[in-house]
Formats: structure tokens, C-alpha cells, sequence
């Protein structure tokens, strides 16, 4: 993954950018897209942002993969939490009622459209 602006600042391209060898095209499941430009032009430049197995004889046994972070900020010591897990294929586990989710949640938001 390339930041989209940091990715051209020499000192900041290795906290904000993740880069590792993928397999994988535009027709295949684990998706990616290479650039064909630039020094390296077959690394990819774009592919899945999520990947889920889901279960529905048992949606507790559900899993799921995103290939960064959950919190979006460079910054954060969770930034580049999930990239280990998503190079090994590895899923984490999708479980819990929505009422035992808000309970263990460190917060709650909610989108809500615009009134007119």
C-alpha cells in the first residue's frame, strides 16, 4: 500500500507506506493491479481493502482480513496491525450479538444522513 501523499516524502514514505511481495492479478481472488510505471512497475497499486469468508450455517464462525490497520492513522501503533495476518491469509474472527459488541466497544459512532 502506498500513501497517497506521504509515499513522495523521503522521510516519511517508511512510516505511512507498506510495501511486500503479493501474488495475485486483476482476475484472481486475491486481487491486484500493478502500476506498469515507475521503477517498480509490477507492484501493485491496487487490490482488496477487505476479505471475508462468511458462514451462514454459523455466522459466529465467520472471519475476516483487511490488509492494513483498523485505525487509518499513520501514527498509530495500530496503523499496520493486520499486515502480517493478511500476507499469511490469516482471518480474525467476526463474533458476538450487536449488544455484546457495544458493551467490550471503546466507542460508538454513527453515520447518519443529512437532513434537508
Amino acid at each position: 500500500h502506498r500513501h497517497p501523499v506521504f509515499d513522495a516524502v523521503p522521510l516519511l514514505r517508511d512510516v505511512a507506506s507498506v510495501r511486500f511481495p503479493s501474488d495475485g492479478g486483476a482476475h484472481t481472488l486475491n486481487r491486484a493491479t500493478p502500476g506498469y510505471r515507475g521503477p517498480r512497475p509490477f507492484e501493485a497499486v491496487h487490490g482488496a481493502g477487505y476479505r471475508a469468508v462468511y458462514d451462514f450455517s454459523d455466522l459466529d464462525n465467520s472471519r475476516f482480513a483487511i490488509p492494513l490497520g483498523q485505525s487509518g492513522n499513520m501514527m498509530s501503533r495500530w496503523s499496520h496491525s493486520f499486515v502480517e495476518g493478511w500476507k499469511a491469509l490469516r482471518y480474525v474472527e467476526i463474533a458476538g450479538t450487536r449488544a455484546e459488541l457495544a458493551r467490550s466497544a471503546a466507542g460508538i459512532i454513527t453515520l447518519s444522513p443529512a437532513t434537508r
